[in-house]
Order: C-alpha cells, then structure tokens, then sequence
C-alpha cells in the first residue's frame, strides 16, 4: 500500500518491528510472484467459483494507465468486474475485483476473461462491457465478450462532442453553447445519424473550411461516432439500468496503479511492478485471504 520506505517506518513507529526495506521488498516480490504463477495457471485451466445468489447484471471494463519503467514509460492494463444493484438511491456497484499487469492486449485479453469466467460471468442475466473509445477495448469485447451489451463510456463521448463545438466555433461561446446543448441531446437518444447531418450543416456556417488542419480533426472526431454509434444509445441504456459511465475502471486505474506506482520519482522493473499490482489487486478484490495462505507457506 505504501513505498517500502514509508512502510519501513511505519512498522517501526506503530510496533516497534524493525524490519529493512530491502526485506520487505524481497517479501512482496516473492509473495508477488507466487500469486501471479497461480494467476498463470489459473488462466490456462480457469473455472467458476459458483455463488449461491445469481448476479443480474455483470459489468466488465478495462483501461489503461502509464507508469514509469527504467525501459521508458509503459501502459499498465486494468480490467474491472463487478456487478450492478438497483436500490432506492439508484444504481451502486459490488463485488468489485480487479486484474493489472504490463501486457499487450492479446495476453490481457486471457487475463480479463479468465477473471470473467472465475466470476461465473455466464450465469448472469445479462453481461456489459464499459469502455472508452480505445481499440484494443472493443476488439477484446468482440472476441472474448461478443454477446455482452457494449457501452462507451457517456463522458468520454461528451469529451469529443465538445472538441467537435471547439473546431467549429472556436471563438463564438453563444453559437458553440447552442450547438453543444442540440448536439448533447441527440447523443444521449442515440440519434447519431441526426447528429452528423446537424454538424455537417454547420460546417458552411463557419470558417473550418479555410482551417484545414481543423478540418481534418472533425473528419477524425466525426468518425469516432459513426464508428461507435451502436454502443451510445444511451437513453436506451438508462432505460434498462445499464451503466453509462465508467468511474469504475477509472477509479481503479488510479487506486491499484496510480497511487502506488506513479509516486514522484518512482521508476519501476516490470517484475517489480507486477508483483506490488498483483498484491494490490488481490487486497481491493478482498481476495487478502489467498495472500495469506501464501505468506504461511514462506514463512
């Protein structure tokens, strides 16, 4: 949870255990690296753990997050899954357990759908998959999670409505406030196909024309809607209480990765990384018990 520093210090101010830092690294890794040969098996024979209650909806998102390696900066891939309970207050979250590892998204690909099938995802009356507009997200959706109702995340799509606004009228607040509001609306009931003619229209009203390297960011931001459209029916999915943000995955790329691995000044092995994620992973998952086994065995 901490840098072995700070821990070090810790444990000798709170109990009087003296123990060195080098030590405490060497136990983490070796834990580390016990828990992510489990993991490795675990994915080539993976099975359900089978709960009594069946989960109505399974939710499934992943993203990214860089962390500084003494081989350049590398992206550490996330997967969180959890389910999804109507109460009074609204929608909530539960079950929430976490995957994390450097990895390029094929392997990633076994990793998250191993911890889906461990979830006993297919029991489920219904599995979503929750993502931002990155590729490898929806390519891994397709293959591994082709039945799952698939959502790009509300606020990342909003992000690119606004870039959209920007481009045309990058100097007008009322007429981009305007369009905002119009382009906005028809996103969230899905109309997408209305939404490129509305935007297309606007194109003569203004300037882009005579700004070409704009225009060609429309083209590309444009493209990201068409290509996405299937997954932004977003009035449908509030309508069926589906998720339409993805705080989740968010949330953990900067609780299992962020807070921990991205600290000023840290540079990071890969080994040395993946053993403090898989760690992390398995303290936020509440799976703490499964470490504990192993630190008795080494003990």
């Amino acid at each position: 949870m901490n840098p072995y520093e700070l821990t070090q210090e810790i444990l000798e101010k709170l109990s009087g255990i003296k123990i060195s830092t080098s030590l405490i690294q060497k136990v983490t890794n070796k834990v580390g690296n016990e828990l992510i040969k489990q993991e490795d098996d675990f994915i080539l024979k993976p099975k359900s753990v089978k709960k009594k209650e069946i989960a109505d909806k399974i939710v499934i998102s992943m993203d990214g997050a860089m962390i500084n390696t003494y081989n350049d900066w590398k992206e550490v891939k996330t997967g969180a899954i959890y389910e999804i309970k109507e109460t009074e207050k609204g929608l909530i979250s539960d079950n929430k357990t976490y995957v994390s590892k450097i990895e390029d998204h094929l392997s990633f690909r076994k990793r998250i759908k191993a911890e889906a099938i461990r979830r006993d995802y297919k029991s489920a009356k219904e599995t979503i998959v929750i993502g931002d507009g990155a590729r490898w997200i929806w390519d891994l959706a397709d293959v591994e999670f082709p039945f799952a109702v698939k959502i790009l995340d509300w606020y990342h799509a909003k992000e690119h409505l606004n870039k959209i606004v920007k481009l045309l009228y990058p100097a007008d607040f009322k007429e981009s406030k305007c369009l905002a509001d119009i382009l906005e609306n028809n996103l969230y009931e899905g109309n997408i196909e209305e939404l490129i003619k509305i935007i297309d229209k606007h194109k003569s009203k203004t300037t882009i024309y005579d700004r070409l390297e704009d225009l060609a960011d429309l083209q590309t931001e444009t493209e990201y809607f068409v290509k996405n459209k299937d997954k932004m029916q977003y009035r449908y999915f509030d309508d069926n209480k589906y998720p339409i943000g993805s705080g989740v995955i968010e949330g953990a790329c900067k609780q299992v990765v962020q807070v921990r691995l991205k600290r000023n000044g840290m540079k990071w092995k890969n080994d040395g990384a993946h053993s403090v994620l898989k760690i992390r992973t398995m303290y936020l998952s509440d799976r703490w018990g499964e470490v504990i086994n192993i630190l008795k065995k080494i003990a």
